[in-house]
């Protein structure tokens, strides 16, 4: 009767283990909001610009923005999300069209934004914004920032 009852205990103890947590989806790395963030620093030969960057990302999309000082007046800039880091660089994440050119103003400065669906950045992901020269020489990068995240970012808590 003790082996009775002691199988039946292995057996709740098996299932209960076995099934805890089946609604929970464990290979989701994207946390439901994430931001990131950088400071562009120009590259050598364009060392006067400088500015900021910030990723919005959720589950499906991302919104990210970008804003620069120190540029050429009235030049237009187009500026990518990148997998990687400024020193290893990676693919662009997103339709690179659907980022809105940095057009700059009198005094230097440009801001733009951009939210891509259906696309998300991991947690564990390393992420860099770059800005490039113009649309006819996207290989000269002006400047650079590699994105630090954290979950709402603060504390790194899950925002539910």
């Amino acid at each position: 009767m003790k082996n009775y009852k002691l199988n039946i205990l292995i057996a709740l103890v098996f299932l209960g283990t076995t099934f805890m947590g089946c609604d929970r989806d464990d290979d989701n790395d994207v946390p439901e909001e994430m931001e990131f963030s950088t400071t562009l620093i120009g590259t050598d030969e364009f060392p006067a610009i400088s500015g900021e960057g910030e990723v919005f990302s959720s589950e499906n999309e991302f919104t990210a923005a970008a804003s620069i000082s120190g540029a050429e007046p009235q030049a237009a800039h187009p500026w990518h999300v990148h997998e990687g880091t400024c020193a290893s660089s990676g693919a662009i994440i997103g339709p690179p069209d659907d980022y809105s050119l940095l057009e700059v103003d009198d005094e230097g400065n440009a801001e733009t934004s951009v939210t891509i669906f259906n696309t998300s950045l991991r947690e564990d992901g390393d992420y860099h914004i770059n800005v490039h020269l113009s649309e006819d020489d996207l290989d000269t990068i002006i400047a650079c920032g590699d994105l630090n995240g954290n979950e709402n970012g603060d504390n790194g808590e899950v925002n539910n």
